[in-house]
């Protein structure tokens, strides 16, 4: 009965967040048009981090729209999350800025 629910919940949570996702995300070189927050390499950084780690359950798709004001808030506690549920740092404080220049410049060239 435990060996099920395990598995169960296995299933569950890889069915959560395989939900269908864009092809591929602007590329940092198109989103530094329009977006001057950031360096080139800042926004190529954030992006690799965020196709990496934070793609898996929030894809970019979902990203799109979000409010400036609640990226600034969700992705550092998110990074911290990600951080503590790893038991080790993944992503740095400043992996963590880079992904919130990339989202915000993806949602500024939307």
């Amino acid at each position: 009965m435990k060996k099920t629910a395990i598995i169960l919940f296995a299933v569950v949570s890889i069915a959560a967040c395989s939900q269908k996702k864009i092809a591929a995300g602007p590329s940092a070189q198109a989103l530094a048009e329009n977006y001057s927050e950031a360096t080139i390499d800042q926004l190529e950084n954030g992006k690799a981090l965020f196709e990496k780690g934070c793609d898996m359950c929030h894809g970019l798709e979902k990203s799109f729209g979000v409010s400036s004001e609640k990226l600034v808030k969700v992705v550092p506690a998110m990074v911290g999350k990600a951080n503590k549920k790893a038991g080790q740092e993944l992503i740095s404080e400043t992996g963590g800025e880079n992904i919130l220049h990339y989202l915000l410049a993806a949602n500024a060239n939307k």
